[in-house]
């Protein structure tokens, strides 16, 4: 019995990752098995354009810079505040995503990498993402409609 709980347990994997110009880079352990990868509708998520990857804040940890209140590394909230997206003030590029939201009258913390800024390579490759292997879903967030859950194709006003 304890060997069937231990071969469910999820396997981590440390892989790299960060923005074009090599300011802001991380290190996120992730589970190539299961990576919940998805594309929400979203106003935010459809300009960025990026691929969500759900971590836990202890999931996830910065390389360079230390911290997330460095100089090089921008933060853009709206709304609320709560959502924190954070971004190389050198090259731009929209690296990961942490803050809470409420559901069903309940804080929700959260932490997501955007996909496409993990380092890209093929399958087996140590600290490579092959992410032509990765099976998308796709998040109403447009209309606030996270109930309805994750589908196999985009919701409208979404993308591929």
């Amino acid at each position: 019995m304890v060997q069937e709980q231990q071969s469910s347990l999820p396997t981590l994997r440390p892989y790299n990752g960060g923005c074009h110009c090599g300011a802001v880079r991380y290190r996120a352990l992730l589970d190539p098995a299961n990576l919940g990868a998805a594309r929400c509708n979203c106003t935010i998520c459809h300009k960025k354009g990026g691929l969500i990857l759900q971590l836990s804040d202890e999931t996830l940890s910065l390389v360079k810079p230390s911290s997330y209140d460095s100089a090089e590394l921008g933060d853009y909230t709206f709304g609320s505040g709560s959502a924190h997206h954070y971004f190389c003030k050198t090259c731009g590029i929209s690296v990961f995503s942490r803050g809470t939201y409420v559901m069903e009258g309940k804080e929700v913390k959260f932490v997501s990498v955007n996909g496409l800024t993990v380092d890209q390579g093929v399958a087996g490759e140590e600290g490579k993402l092959d992410l032509s292997k990765v099976k998308i879903g796709y998040w109403n967030g447009l209309t606030d409609d996270w109930m309805s859950g994750m589908k196999d194709a985009p919701y409208p006003g979404g993308c591929v």
